[in-house]
Parts: structure tokens; sequence; C-alpha cells
């Protein structure tokens, strides 16, 4: 049976993505830990450290490049599909953050392979992923219905891969340097009604230590 665990911060939102994150980043990284933030976007670690830690983001998207820039200490503009892309990152990080961004990679576990060696040894990973087992989907697909949505969430129509809890577990342990210590329910509207996790969580926030 999966044990979750729920943050300590008892604030409405606490279940969200990035929220975890940083709270996890306040309990396990000392001051000016070195941060790796894959699919970084404007640069949201970076701006949730506030300048603690030394944070490396990684983007593709060119619409995100000036704000990660101004946020991150350091910025790659890098296509994580490509191995000689990935090559160009140092490894030498304390923390690598891989918030919503396998879902979308063509090969998610030859990419995640890549990236484990980035980590230091005893170094942490997070990992966050969309739960598609989430009751209104299981509901929807039961009627035959699998729409894509053009505003984010769990069908979001850039997602090239769907995962349950079982599946996501399956995709990290495939890798026995890598020990899941915990996992979160994750999601907005769970900060509402925080049962049944397989059920009623749109995300899963996996913390990862590296051997």
């Amino acid at each position: 049976m999966t044990r979750f665990h729920y943050p300590l911060l008892d604030t409405k939102f606490r279940f969200r993505v990035h929220n975890i994150i940083s709270n996890i980043i306040h309990q396990y990284l000392p001051t000016k830990s070195h941060i790796l933030d894959l699919g970084c976007a404007g640069g949201n670690i970076a701006k949730l450290t506030q300048g603690k830690h030394l944070v490396t983001g990684v983007e593709n998207n060119s619409f995100y490049f000036q704000s990660a820039r101004k946020h991150c200490h350091k910025f790659l503009a890098l296509d994580l599909n490509k191995s000689q892309d990935i090559k160009k990152i140092p490894n030498h990080y304390d923390l690598i953050v891989l918030a919503d961004v396998l879902e979308h990679l063509v090969n998610p576990s030859h990419t995640l392979k890549q990236i484990i060696p980035k980590a230091k040894k005893n170094a942490f990973i997070i990992i966050s992923l969309p739960n598609i087992a989430q009751l209104p989907f299981r509901l929807s697909h039961l009627f035959g219905n699998f729409n894509y949505s053009d505003h984010g969430g769990v069908m979001d129509q850039t997602h090239l891969h769907f995962y349950t809890l079982k599946t996501a577990r399956q995709l990290i342990q495939q890798f026995p340097q890598l020990k899941i210590l915990k996992i979160f329910p994750a999601g907005t509207l769970y900060s509402f009604l925080p049962i049944f996790p397989t059920l009623l969580a749109p995300q899963f926030v996996f913390l990862i230590q590296k051997n």
C-alpha cells in the first residue's frame, strides 16, 4: 500500500506543486545549493528560492527566455529531447527538478537516464507527473471520451505520455540508483478535498534520492 506524505505548511493551497517543491527545498537543502530546474519556464523555481540557492534553468520555449535569464543564476536554452543538448549540462547538482516535464518529452526514460548523472551522489530529484487516473478522467474515458485540452491540465494537448501512480512509479523505479523517499498528492483543487489521492489528486510529486 502506498504511503502518501502531505505538506507541513497548513496553507490554503499547500497542495500546489510549487508549494510542495518550495517546502522540500526549505527542509532538505542547505543555503547556496546548486539546483537544476529542467523546463524552468520563466524561472519559477528560482523565484521560489528568493536568491538563497544557485538555480540553473533549462528551457526550450523562447517565450520564456527573457524571464528565465532574469531570475536564474544561469540559463541554458536546450532541448531535453536532444542528447547533444543534455550533454551540455554540468554534473554537479544537489537537486534536479522535473516539474511537469517528462510527460511532454518524446522518450522520458531515455531523457531521465541522461539526466541522472547530472546529480551528485545522495542528491535529490523532484519529479511531478499528472494523474490520468483522476476520477473525472476515469468517468470521461468510461464513456469513450478522450478529449485533449487547449488550456493545460492532465489532458493538455502537448502531453505525449500519460501516467497513473503505478506507471509513474515504474518510470522512476527502472533506475536502481534512484530511491523514492516520499510521494505527495498535488493539485490546487485537491487542497479543498484532500482524500482518496489516486482518485482525486490531479498530480503526484515524487521526492527521490540518488544513491
